[in-house]
């Protein structure tokens, strides 16, 4: 008997950091530098305070994320 596949979530849209902790604390997160997260496809990008970003990302069925260089 197979057993039924299961395709990786569509993590695909628009995200934004509402609130966060590090090593450190809580984050600051400032609403005229807000920390974005776009993805559409194979495609991840977005923006970190006055920085932007972008990479590839791999997601096998198996499972997990794979994110290329970051650029």
């Amino acid at each position: 008997m197979a057993s039924p596949s299961t395709a990786p979530a569509d993590l695909s849209g628009a995200w934004s950091l509402d609130a966060g902790t590090g090593p450190d604390g809580d984050l600051d997160i400032l609403e005229d530098h807000p920390i974005t997260l776009t993805i559409e496809g194979s495609e991840m990008s977005g923006t970190a305070a006055c920085n932007s970003y972008g990479a590839r990302i791999e997601r096998p069925i198996t499972g997990g994320v794979t994110i290329g260089e970051v650029g």
